[in-house]
């Protein structure tokens, strides 16, 4: 049986939105194999999700779309390691197609399969920035800016390039240049808002940094305080065995 004759894209599931409410999100099955090739899902979930399709059979090089739906959590599922299970085998014969049930059903052997995990994210897209793996977003931020700060320069050369031209020309160059720019003037906006975000992200980071310090002062002033305070005890106890020698002395 071949190896990897069905694909899954993402291999990794984004739910967002707050745990409380129904989140939703979609991935997409391939066959890339000039055979059959059925499918089943499942999730480690005690109350299964919504899957539709859950089961169904791809034709040669066929390809379908997945849904799946989460419930409303009572806690933050973020430390239940969810996953979802796609299991799939393959059929040579292509001229009989069997329904999915009697093909897992009577296979007998290994089943190959992908394992999906999942991922949660609040309903502030850059809350995916707040931890390990979650920094997607903000590539795909930085890389959007880049891209408005090209538009700019060009945009400024392209007006200094046309300053010796006539006036004909310069008031048809002029009135290209602000057509483009009322077309990404969204992007614009959007730049702000990145840096504005961005902004109040690093402020909130500083906050957190400066509350973290405090307390490891307030814990270094504590022990400060616990080593003195056994020091005294120390001497106190040097002088009484002091006090106990020389009586025996006398």
């Amino acid at each position: 049986m071949a190896k990897h004759v069905l694909t899954v894209t993402p291999d990794v599931l984004s739910f967002r939105g707050h745990y409380t409410h129904k989140r939703n999100c979609r991935i997409t099955l391939q066959n890339t194999s000039p055979t059959l090739v059925y499918f089943k899902l499942s999730s480690t979930l005690a109350k299964g999700p919504e899957v539709t399709p859950n089961r169904g059979m791809l034709k040669q090089y066929e390809s379908c779309e997945v849904d799946i739906v989460l419930g409303a959590f009572g806690e933050d599922p973020s430390a239940m390691n969810i996953r979802f299970k796609v299991e799939y085998l393959q059929k040579e014969d292509t001229s009989v197609i069997d329904s999915v049930e009697n093909v897992f059903k009577y296979f007998q052997g290994h089943k190959p399969f992908h394992m999906l995990s999942c991922k949660f994210f609040g309903t502030n897209p850059f809350d995916e920035l707040n931890g390990n793996g979650r920094n997607m977003l903000f590539e795909d931020l930085q890389t959007e800016v880049e891209f408005l700060r090209k538009e700019n320069r060009e945009l400024k050369i392209k007006i200094a390039l046309n300053a010796s031209k006539s006036p004909e020309k310069i008031e048809n160059t002029f009135t290209e240049t602000i057509g483009e720019y009322v077309n990404i003037a969204p992007l614009y906006a959007i730049e702000e808002s990145i840096d504005n975000s961005f902004g109040k992200l690093l402020e909130e980071i500083l906050l957190k940094k400066q509350s973290v310090f405090q307390k490891l002062w307030k814990i270094r002033e504590s022990y400060i305080s616990d080593l003195q305070t056994h020091f005294d005890k120390l001497q106190q106890y040097k002088e009484t065995m002091n006090k106990h020698s020389r009586t025996l002395s006398d």
